[in-house]
């Protein structure tokens, strides 16, 4: 479904992502600012790309008023669209299509893709690995097992899961996952005889809170009642805590533990990062934040997303003086306004609720 766009818009992407490169090869030039003004622009077409790519509507001229209600799809957008809808595609991509359809430029741009997509390897890295003759992935393996190549640790596990990892995680595995976690809360908070005051409690945030039918990671952010603690080494045990009992074998995961590698290194502070099977499904990549209660309702609005509305609320909360981010809303004076809900944030903004399905 409305494969043309799409493939004008990836186009339009590895466009941009080419004239990056083109800049960063000048020497000559301080090219610095338009280096970081190619990379946004690179970053919202990317962004409007996904929004394409998940949209479930065939576009058509009729019915592109409809798109253009969609967070994320601006003006720009539109015109885009309509002119590839009449004309299917777009011109200022005539003259980059020359360099487009030349085989050593699809080659080269299909490795840097594929490397890309190691955990660990950006971009920019990628670039560089093909730059020193790498041409695949089982060259770079081979090239590390040989020792003519070094790599840090995160590389080497994101190599290890390379060919098992997989996205696209379905609504209803994650839904299996959080019943789990609730049976393993609770077990802790009976463990250390935890109330209703001062319990620990979590939630999956991302696109699983926001009711999409697919997640790209589980994203737990974890919390306990009543803790107002700032003291970061506290926050690190109650973190490690939990990520030491997800690595112990579990009884609703057919005896074995969730977690099975890390890509954090040992002293993970508030963010653990790593790798996990739930019994027979794929293995997946899951990230925990353990947050203090202060800021949990933050903390959940903004990794709960999406990116947009985020944008949006911290935009509004600039124009009545504040300052919003995860950990908090701030005035002038640093003073942070405690909430009891996510809702709360809202109100303080004059914002009517908007629940997360429709985020």
């Amino acid at each position: 479904m409305n494969s043309i766009i799409i493939n004008e818009f990836s186009k339009l992407v590895t466009f941009i992502q080419y004239q990056i490169n083109e800049l960063e090869k000048d020497t000559s030039k301080d090219n610095a600012k338009n280096i970081v003004s190619y990379n946004f622009r690179l970053r919202q077409i990317k962004n409007i790309l996904l929004i394409l790519k998940k949209y479930n509507e065939e576009i058509t001229i009729d019915n592109i008023n409809e798109l253009a209600q969609v967070n994320g799809i601006g003006k720009g957008t539109i015109e885009r669209v309509k002119e590839i809808l009449v004309n299917k595609k777009l011109s200022e991509l005539d003259d980059f299509n020359k360099i487009y359809n030349n085989s050593k430029f699809k080659n080269e741009n299909k490795i840097i893709d594929e490397l890309s997509e190691i955990v660990g390897v950006g971009p920019v890295k990628a670039k560089e690995f093909f730059k020193n003759g790498i041409k695949s992935v089982h060259d770079l393996k081979t090239k590390i097992d040989k020792g003519t190549l070094e790599v840090n640790d995160k590389i080497i596990l994101g190599l290890k899961y390379h060919d098992v990892y997989k996205i696209n995680i379905p609504r209803k595995e994650i839904d299996k996952i959080y019943k789990l976690l609730e049976k393993v809360v609770s077990s802790v908070n009976k463990k250390y005889k935890l109330d209703d005051d001062n319990k620990y409690i979590f939630e999956i945030c991302g696109s699983y809170r926001r009711e999409k039918p697919f997640s790209n990671d589980i994203d737990i952010l974890l919390s306990k009642l009543g803790d107002t603690n700032t003291d970061l080494a506290q926050e690190e045990n109650n973190l490690k805590m939990f990520v030491n009992t997800l690595k112990s074998n579990i009884r609703s995961n057919n005896n074995k533990p969730l977690l099975l590698d890390d890509i954090t290194d040992k002293n993970i502070e508030t963010k653990y990062m790593g790798f996990g099977k739930y019994k027979d499904e794929p293995i997946r990549r899951i990230d925990i934040r353990y947050v203090n209660f202060n800021h949990f309702y933050y903390a959940l609005l903004y990794f709960t997303g999406s990116s947009d509305l985020n944008k949006k609320m911290r935009e509004l909360a600039k124009t009545k003086g504040l300052k919003l981010s995860e950990y908090g809303l701030v005035d002038s004076k640093n003073k942070n306004y405690n909430v009891k809900s996510e809702r709360d944030i809202f109100k303080k903004l004059g914002l009517e609720y908007l629940p997360p399905i429709l985020r």
